[in-house]
């Protein structure tokens, strides 16, 4: 079979489409990210996601968050990811006891995590009394200390996200559907 002109041109053009798709170092496109992670990219959208790994220096820490008074809702969610308004890219995250304003970097490469300074006390855990019982929660996406974190991102897809962070431990996060 002889390739002519436009079948040249055909192929060309579909290796530029998509050799110009970014992608994240362990999946889904970079152009996704926000409807994968929100679930839409409209104002008031919202996602719910359960925590499948939380990773410090390599050793799996999930069970030290999971438990019934640090989800959420019955349904075992652990973070909630919203959106205010789109246009202004007014993003925000929520886990029991802390609220997050989000903001993801041009490159789509950082995902900032920063503390609402309503809920910020300059620790890495907080504790309310619920009833006679005391809940406390640790500060997942700051966990040193930190007002705001800068996570890598290494994986948004619609059923699952990765993101890292190097400080003085190495943190993975992992949030499924």
């Amino acid at each position: 079979m002889k390739l002519t002109k436009l079948h040249i041109s055909l192929i060309l053009l579909f290796a530029l489409i998509f050799n110009t798709c970014k992608k994240y170092p362990e999946g889904g496109f970079v152009y996704n990210r926000i409807k994968h992670l929100f679930g839409k990219n409209k104002d008031h959208s919202e996602k719910l996601w359960k925590l499948k790994l939380y990773e410090v220096n390599g050793i799996d820490s999930t069970t030290l968050f999971q438990g019934a008074d640090k989800y959420l809702n019955s349904s075992h969610d652990f973070v909630r990811f919203h959106i205010s308004e789109a246009h202004a890219r007014n993003y925000s995250t929520q886990i029991f006891l802390y609220n997050y304003s989000v903001d993801i970097d041009k490159d789509a490469k950082l995902m900032s995590m920063g503390t609402d300074l309503g809920y910020y006390n300059n620790d890495s855990s907080q504790c309310f009394l619920k009833g006679n019982i005391t809940v406390c929660q640790r500060n997942i996406f700051n966990p040193e200390k930190n007002k705001f974190c800068e996570w890598d991102i290494r994986k948004i897809t619609k059923d699952e996200v990765i993101i890292t962070k190097q400080l003085t431990n190495n943190y993975k996060i992992i949030l499924r559907q």
